[in-house]
């Protein structure tokens, strides 16, 4: 199967379970979203400091008590990379870019490594600023059926990944990275290693387009702007706290290359 979800993924409606052929739609008819360009494309970056993977152990590390994930995660540093450039994004930040391919980068531990609490970063976008900025109040208790919760997560394309960013109000890309895990668990790539256990996380995000449960449009080359919420629940608590989000602003506008 092209498509799996979460252990534990409930739709809160029928209408969820739309969502996976949505994507396979997206997929399919895409301009550029086919495996083989998912697999050979790449957004350039001049590195900062030497990219590594971590050796691989033959035996699982025993995990760690999830009670230091927060001292494991350390502060949230989000950056955003279109072409060349590097761009810190804090709350609030407006960054206009010229196309629809770009990739966040980020600091998050692997996605098993604290027993049965898993890390993992969730990311909404939508032109409706009011909804994306309405989403969280902290504290904000995370349940399946919360805007953050599992049951809102959607499922990953035909490349096992989230390459395409969704603007929708009816789920939230699940970021994950298992670095011994089965492909659907390793959704981000690895740009740096930051220290014991924890990583500078790759998203590489090659295309967008507009999701509700009856279509998907995607993006053209008209100037568009939209709000992203990101979250990394970096102490595991299940509640979002100030410092674990930032919401920001896109703009794609051709006309700026």
């Amino acid at each position: 199967m092209f498509f799996s979800f979460l252990p534990g993924r409930r739709g809160k409606s029928g209408d969820r379970f739309l969502l996976p052929i949505i994507t396979l739609i997206v997929a399919l008819f895409l301009p550029g979203c086919s495996l083989f360009q998912f697999m050979q494309q790449a957004i350039p970056l001049e590195k900062e400091g030497e990219a590594a993977r971590p050796e691989l152990s033959l035996e699982k590390e025993r995990c760690k008590d999830p009670a230091l994930a927060s001292n494991y995660h350390r502060d949230l540093s989000l950056k955003l990379v279109h072409g060349n450039e590097v761009i810190p994004v804090k709350p609030g930040s407006h960054i206009t870019i010229s196309d629809t391919r770009f990739a966040l980068l980020f600091n998050m531990a692997d996605y098993d490594l604290f027993c049965d609490r898993y890390a993992a970063a969730r990311v909404m976008a939508s032109e409706n600023a009011d909804f994306i900025e309405n989403i969280v109040t902290p504290p904000f208790e995370i349940g399946d059926t919360s805007y953050l919760g599992a049951g809102w997560s959607m499922a990953t394309d035909m490349s096992m990944r989230y390459d395409t960013l969704f603007l929708t109000e009816g789920g939230m890309h699940y970021l994950i990275l298992n670095v011994e895990g089965e492909p659907i668990e390793q959704r981000l790539s690895i740009q740096r290693v930051l220290g014991p256990h924890l990583y500078e996380m790759r998203w590489d995000i090659y295309s967008i387009a507009r999701m509700d449960t009856e279509s998907v449009r995607p993006l053209g080359k008209e100037k568009a702007t939209f709000a992203m919420l990101f979250f990394r629940d970096a102490d595991l608590d299940d509640i979002v706290e100030t410092g674990e989000f930032l919401v920001f602003y896109i703009t794609v506008d051709p006309a700026a290359q």
